[in-house]
């Protein structure tokens, strides 16, 4: 007899942290090819930033005022931009207690301290002892005992700024350091988002994206590398192996460059400008302007180590409005994501919201399950800032 369990497993790319549905046998051992069945460190800081596109999630969601949502934790950042909405609640959860002691240092963080110290904290600013200053500033707060435990044996990681030491970022920043030795000059990145056109823009692209950087390109977000450093085999797990997904990864950049200009988009900013500073603080919830609003919502928010499985068994019918779940679907079997749609639409009402990213597979939804695609909403005209997705959907509840 064959049944289905729940595995939390983490994944490397876009930021969070998320329940596996695989199927074992009656004697519990996994049957073959039946996807990722390894755990990675859960005490590892995967992401320190999120990079799935706020402006596209809150208009797929359209998060009305009344609504409960239910949302990845991950490394916060959309549950605060989702927090500006204004719902009645916001239940984040992520199975990774790392992921966990850094939603609630931002949300202690935002409660006690002053926008500056805020960013300082967080790693988005620097002054001559910053070190020494996050230190002092985490003693400050009144954090969870798990929290204060997690940030005082990670203090390394607290010293350096929390906004560039995830491992994703970590893998990033490895590659960017790369361009100048890739021909890229110190004017280059001021230049390429200073361009006022996407003529001018992919002029000087031209320029830049040789033969020398393509190769560079490919071998680190090849297979492999992104096993390694960014992701894990077990998450490919579904992904060809005979596709080259450096090579789908680098056309798509080119084509976002071909379609939008960079000079606004901070995501791309972090992604390619090692040489800064800090990383661009250009998401919603960081900016001055929304703090003392943000600070009046965290009673809203609530924040727990567990699975979305688990989540969802914890409540009733019509419970959740609308569900931000990132691109889990396609790390399972295409029917185990169609029935995980399901449950999801087990705790939402009729006209509930359902959002998600494809990062390599295509994941649509059930023909004849609960959900349709919504087409309607104005996220279906925008897009996308982070140029590694393959798509991005809304889900309606029927």
């Amino acid at each position: 007899m064959e049944r289905v369990i729940a595995v939390a497993v983490p994944l490397a790319l876009v930021g969070l942290t998320v329940l596996w549905l695989t199927r074992r046998g009656s004697k519990g051992r996994p049957r073959a090819g039946s996807g990722a069945l390894t755990l990675l460190k859960n005490e590892v800081l995967r992401y320190s930033q999120v990079w799935e596109d706020d402006a596209l999630l809150l208009a797929a969601l359209d998060v009305k005022k009344g609504d409960s949502l239910l949302a990845i934790a991950s490394a916060g950042d959309n549950v605060l931009n989702l927090l500006l909405a204004e719902p009645k609640s916001i239940l984040a959860v992520d199975v990774n207690p790392a992921q966990v002691a850094l939603v609630q240092l931002k949300l202690a963080a935002i409660r006690q301290l002053p926008h500056a110290d805020f960013l300082l904290l967080l790693g988005y600013a620097s002054c001559e002892d910053a070190a020494a200053r996050r230190c002092e500033l985490r003693d400050k707060l009144d954090l969870p005992r798990e929290t204060r435990a997690y940030w005082e044996a990670h203090e390394e990681t607290l010293k350096k700024g929390i906004a560039g030491s995830g491992r994703l970022e970590t893998y990033f920043r490895a590659f960017s350091e790369q361009l100048p030795s890739l021909g890229w000059p110190s004017d280059a990145i001021p230049r390429l988002f200073a361009a006022k056109s996407i003529d001018a823009q992919l002029k000087l692209w031209q320029t830049l994206c040789t033969p020398r950087f393509e190769a560079a390109f490919r071998k680190h977000f090849a297979r492999e590398t992104q096993a390694e450093h960014g992701r894990s085999e077990q998450q490919l797990h579904h992904v060809d192996k005979a596709e080259d997904i450096s090579a789908t990864l680098l056309e798509r950049l080119k084509r976002m460059l071909q379609q939008s200009l960079c000079a606004h988009n901070f995501y791309f900013r972090r992604f390619i400008d090692a040489a800064a500073a800090e990383p661009a603080a250009g998401a919603p919830y960081l900016l001055e302007e929304n703090y003392a609003r943000l600070r009046q919502l965290l009673p809203r928010v609530t924040v727990r180590t567990q699975t979305l499985q688990e989540a969802v068994a914890e409540v009733g019918a019509g419970r959740f409005d609308k569900v931000y779940i990132s691109d889990i679907f396609e790390y399972m079997e295409l029917s185990d994501a169609h029935a995980l749609a399901e449950t999801f639409a087990s705790v939402m009402p009729s006209g509930g919201r359902l959002a998600y990213w494809e990062l390599y597979l295509a994941r649509p939804p059930s023909p004849h399950g609960s959900f349709v695609l919504d087409t309607t909403s104005k996220a279906s005209r925008m897009t996308d800032r982070n140029f590694f997705y393959r798509g991005f959907h809304v889900l309606q509840k029927k």
